[in-house]
């Protein structure tokens, strides 16, 4: 079984360079990897094209700043049938993709997110994810389960057949297509372990306070009304 590594990126300068880091030290090394960069304004492409001497890596143009587009261009791309998600922040852990890997074959899932962790040396951050993790992800998932774009692993046949990412959405676009497989009876499962680290530069910029509400707002229009379309909660890509 060999994995696609799928990565959007928009001035991902500071953070590609981790992630990918991370993708080299992995334990399980069947993958190719595709960077989907938006035409970055900083040196994300560089620094990704650094790294082709490591890894199996293609960097491609999007004419289009959109990650539900980009992600979609990437699936479109892949050469293997099992699809991961990764935002360009995040840091997997050395054996994150062994786990998955190894999850595979013991339970025949279609599609999977996991928990949470902020890198973060605020005490507040780590409760505040701890709490989303244990509370809201673990209960929304028998009736309305939802799960992170920062992680996300997919069938290419499952992915296919749900059209991929709702272009259209700007926040949670994410949490519409796990609700779209789910419907569709497809196996979702949810990881406690690994989980996926993550920058919490957003909250560092927008500030706490601001970025917990914005979340939570979210959360409740997504379950009343369905994901955001209509841009009432302003979310930006590539700001940051």
């Amino acid at each position: 079984m060999k994995f696609s590594i799928l990565i959007p990126t928009l001035n991902e300068e500071k953070y590609i360079g981790g992630l990918l880091d991370s993708l080299r030290e992995q334990a399980f090394r069947d993958f190719e990897i595709i960077v989907i960069d938006a035409h970055s304004d900083d040196q994300t492409v560089k620094v990704a094209n650094e790294y082709k001497k490591y890894l199996n890596i293609r960097i491609i143009n999007s004419k289009i700043r959109n990650i539900g587009y980009q992600r979609n261009l990437a699936a479109k791309l892949a050469a293997t049938d099992h699809l991961i998600f990764f935002d360009a922040d995040v840091v997997p852990e050395k054996n994150f993709l062994a786990k998955i890997h190894q999850a595979l074959f013991d339970d025949n899932f279609d599609l999977a997110s996991s928990w949470l962790e902020p890198i973060s040396r605020y005490l507040l951050d780590k409760l505040a994810f701890s709490l989303y993790n244990r509370i809201y992800l673990e209960s929304t998932k028998h009736f309305s389960p939802g799960g992170s774009g920062a992680f996300m692993y997919v069938g290419k046949k499952v992915f296919r057949s749900l059209h991929g990412f709702d272009q259209k959405i700007k926040l949670g676009e994410d949490f519409d297509l796990i609700k779209r497989a789910t419907l569709k009876k497809f196996r979702y499962r949810l990881f406690r372990n690994p989980r996926i680290r993550f920058s919490v530069r957003r909250l560092d910029k927008e500030g706490r306070f601001h970025f917990f509400k914005k979340i939570i707002q979210s959360g409740i229009n997504y379950h009343l009304r369905g994901p955001e379309k209509n841009n009432q909660i302003k979310y930006e890509f590539g700001k940051f």
